[in-house]
Protein backbone atom coordinates (compact mmCIF):
# COMPACT_ATOMS: atom_id res chain seq x y z
CA UNK A 1 0.00 0.00 0.00
CA UNK A 2 1.38 3.49 -0.98
CA UNK A 3 1.69 6.02 1.63
CA UNK A 4 0.58 8.68 -0.50
CA UNK A 5 -2.88 6.69 -1.42
CA UNK A 6 -3.81 6.24 2.27
CA UNK A 7 -5.64 9.96 2.62
CA UNK A 8 -7.17 8.88 -0.41
CA UNK A 9 -8.65 5.63 1.02
CA UNK A 10 -9.30 7.15 4.17
CA UNK A 11 -11.47 10.14 2.43
CA UNK A 12 -13.61 7.16 0.44
CA UNK A 13 -14.17 5.45 3.67
CA UNK A 14 -15.24 8.31 5.63
CA UNK A 15 -17.84 9.19 2.18
CA UNK A 16 -19.49 5.30 2.40
CA UNK A 17 -19.92 6.02 6.29
CA UNK A 18 -21.20 8.67 5.71
CA UNK A 19 -23.91 7.26 3.30
CA UNK A 20 -24.50 3.68 5.44
CA UNK A 21 -25.66 6.36 8.15
CA UNK A 22 -27.55 8.58 6.11
CA UNK A 23 -29.07 5.17 5.11
CA UNK A 24 -29.44 3.87 8.95
CA UNK A 25 -31.28 6.91 9.59
CA UNK A 26 -33.90 6.47 6.67
CA UNK A 27 -34.26 2.95 7.42
CA UNK A 28 -35.17 4.16 11.52
CA UNK A 29 -37.57 6.85 10.02
CA UNK A 30 -39.32 4.59 7.68
CA UNK A 31 -39.39 1.54 10.39
CA UNK A 32 -41.27 3.87 12.75
CA UNK A 33 -43.59 4.69 10.52
CA UNK A 34 -44.82 0.80 9.86
CA UNK A 35 -45.13 0.89 13.78
CA UNK A 36 -47.06 3.54 14.38
CA UNK A 37 -49.47 2.08 11.05
CA UNK A 38 -49.18 -1.38 12.99
CA UNK A 39 -50.01 0.24 16.38
CA UNK A 40 -53.09 1.72 14.43
CA UNK A 41 -53.83 -1.47 12.79
CA UNK A 42 -53.73 -3.52 16.13
CA UNK A 43 -55.82 -0.63 17.69
CA UNK A 44 -53.65 -1.32 21.33
CA UNK A 45 -53.90 -5.11 20.61
CA UNK A 46 -50.89 -7.24 20.23
CA UNK A 47 -49.62 -9.75 17.99
CA UNK A 48 -50.37 -13.18 19.96
CA UNK A 49 -54.43 -11.47 20.18
CA UNK A 50 -54.88 -10.38 16.97
CA UNK A 51 -56.93 -12.99 15.62
CA UNK A 52 -59.62 -11.72 18.62
CA UNK A 53 -59.37 -8.63 17.27
CA UNK A 54 -60.09 -9.53 13.86
CA UNK A 55 -62.71 -11.63 14.77
CA UNK A 56 -64.39 -8.63 16.92
CA UNK A 57 -64.25 -6.70 14.14
CA UNK A 58 -66.31 -8.76 11.97
CA UNK A 59 -68.74 -9.36 14.38
CA UNK A 60 -69.70 -5.95 14.80
CA UNK A 61 -69.73 -5.62 10.98
CA UNK A 62 -72.49 -8.51 11.28
CA UNK A 63 -74.28 -6.46 13.73
CA UNK A 64 -73.82 -3.56 11.83
CA UNK A 65 -75.27 -5.26 8.52
CA UNK A 66 -78.44 -6.84 10.38
CA UNK A 67 -79.52 -3.24 11.97
CA UNK A 68 -78.91 -2.15 8.10
CA UNK A 69 -81.18 -5.03 6.98
CA UNK A 70 -83.83 -3.79 9.48
CA UNK A 71 -83.64 -0.29 8.57
CA UNK A 72 -83.59 -0.79 4.75
CA UNK A 73 -87.40 -2.48 5.87
CA UNK A 74 -88.52 0.17 7.77
CA UNK A 75 -87.37 2.70 5.15
CA UNK A 76 -89.42 1.09 2.32
CA UNK A 77 -92.18 0.44 4.77
CA UNK A 78 -92.50 4.40 5.12
CA UNK A 79 -92.36 4.89 1.68
CA UNK A 80 -95.24 2.47 1.06
CA UNK A 81 -97.16 3.96 3.58
CA UNK A 82 -96.44 7.90 2.16
CA UNK A 83 -97.92 7.00 -1.34
CA UNK A 84 -101.28 6.94 0.17
CA UNK A 85 -100.72 10.24 1.96
CA UNK A 86 -102.31 13.36 0.94
CA UNK A 87 -99.60 14.62 -1.51
CA UNK A 88 -101.07 16.94 -3.67
CA UNK A 89 -103.33 19.84 -2.88
CA UNK A 90 -105.47 22.11 -5.11
CA UNK A 91 -108.24 24.91 -4.18
CA UNK A 92 -110.26 27.38 -5.83
CA UNK A 93 -112.09 29.75 -3.87
CA UNK A 94 -115.37 31.64 -5.73
CA UNK A 95 -118.34 32.83 -4.88
CA UNK A 96 -120.99 30.18 -5.06
CA UNK A 97 -124.10 32.60 -4.96
CA UNK A 98 -124.38 36.11 -6.87
CA UNK A 99 -124.16 38.80 -3.83
CA UNK A 100 -122.55 37.17 -1.54
CA UNK A 101 -119.02 38.92 -2.26
CA UNK A 102 -115.33 37.69 -0.72
CA UNK A 103 -114.96 34.39 -2.25
CA UNK A 104 -116.48 32.53 0.87
CA UNK A 105 -116.95 29.04 -0.82
CA UNK A 106 -114.01 27.25 -1.98
CA UNK A 107 -113.55 23.81 -3.59
CA UNK A 108 -110.70 21.37 -1.97
CA UNK A 109 -108.73 18.50 -4.30
CA UNK A 110 -106.51 16.61 -1.45
CA UNK A 111 -105.00 13.87 -3.67
CA UNK A 112 -102.39 10.97 -2.90
CA UNK A 113 -99.36 9.61 -5.58
CA UNK A 114 -101.82 7.92 -7.22
CA UNK A 115 -104.66 10.81 -7.76
CA UNK A 116 -106.76 8.85 -5.68
CA UNK A 117 -108.61 11.60 -2.60
CA UNK A 118 -111.43 13.42 -2.08
CA UNK A 119 -112.79 16.70 -3.41
CA UNK A 120 -114.29 19.18 -1.12
CA UNK A 121 -116.69 21.64 -1.83
CA UNK A 122 -117.70 24.17 0.78
CA UNK A 123 -120.44 26.52 -0.46
CA UNK A 124 -121.37 29.43 1.85
CA UNK A 125 -124.67 31.84 1.60
CA UNK A 126 -125.95 34.03 4.18
CA UNK A 127 -128.62 30.77 4.77
CA UNK A 128 -125.67 28.31 5.87
CA UNK A 129 -122.86 26.48 4.90
CA UNK A 130 -122.86 23.30 2.10
CA UNK A 131 -120.55 21.07 2.45
CA UNK A 132 -119.96 18.03 -0.47
CA UNK A 133 -117.61 15.45 -0.53
CA UNK A 134 -116.37 13.32 -4.12
CA UNK A 135 -114.13 10.41 -4.10
CA UNK A 136 -111.33 10.80 -6.88
CA UNK A 137 -109.51 7.31 -7.86
CA UNK A 138 -106.62 7.95 -10.40
CA UNK A 139 -107.59 10.97 -11.55
CA UNK A 140 -110.94 10.13 -11.83
CA UNK A 141 -115.23 10.92 -10.28
CA UNK A 142 -118.03 8.74 -10.61
CA UNK A 143 -120.24 11.83 -9.96
CA UNK A 144 -120.05 14.96 -12.25
CA UNK A 145 -117.30 17.72 -10.73
CA UNK A 146 -118.62 21.56 -10.99
CA UNK A 147 -116.34 23.67 -13.24
CA UNK A 148 -114.37 24.77 -9.77
CA UNK A 149 -114.16 21.38 -8.55
CA UNK A 150 -112.40 19.91 -11.86
CA UNK A 151 -109.97 23.36 -11.71
CA UNK A 152 -109.13 22.09 -7.77
CA UNK A 153 -108.76 18.91 -9.25
CA UNK A 154 -106.57 19.70 -12.61
CA UNK A 155 -104.25 22.07 -10.05
CA UNK A 156 -103.74 19.30 -7.43
CA UNK A 157 -102.57 17.13 -10.34
CA UNK A 158 -100.93 18.94 -12.49
CA UNK A 159 -98.95 21.48 -9.85
CA UNK A 160 -95.40 21.01 -9.70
Amino acid sequence: MNPTSMPVILIITAVLAAALIAVVIVLIIRTKKLSDRLDLFLGGQTGENLEGAILDKFTRIKVLEEKDAVEDKAIRDIYKRLRKTYQKIGTVKYDAYMGNGGSLSFALALLDEDNSGIILNVMNSSDGSYCYLKEIENGRCDIALGREESEALDIAMYAK
